[in-house]
């Protein structure tokens, strides 16, 4: 199934991290992960400044929720805060499965 976002939307996966600098692995605060940051999986035909792959920090986001606990999130290119770079590849995962470099400096979902 492909989601395709209209206008200045976009749709992206919450991406926790998983370890310190360190290698510790960290907790779950009261059962729940502390996702600030969230992967781009598709933005809509006006969003100028980010693209698929882009690792983000937005403001405010819509969940959607989908069968088998997958979630996504939409929300609009103003809502977004900053977008992130240098984040270390092995201390980020979704769902607790580490996401994979797709060039570019850019990350993808695990398979």
């Amino acid at each position: 199934m492909k989601i395709v976002p209209k206008k200045d939307q976009i749709i992206g996966t919450p991406v926790e991290i998983t370890l310190t600098d360190s290698g510790i692995v960290m907790p779950d605060q009261m059962g729940m992960k502390a996702s600030i940051f969230v992967l781009i999986e598709a933005v809509g035909p006006d969003v100028k400044d980010y693209k698929v792959g882009d690792v983000i920090m937005p403001y405010k986001t819509n969940q959607i929720f989908l069968r088998g606990g997958y979630h996504k999130l939409i929300f609009k290119e103003e809502d977004i805060l900053a977008g992130v770079e240098d984040l270390p590849l092995d201390r980020l995962s979704v769902g607790g499965k580490p996401l994979k470099p797709a060039g570019d400096g850019k990350f993808s979902l695990p398979g």
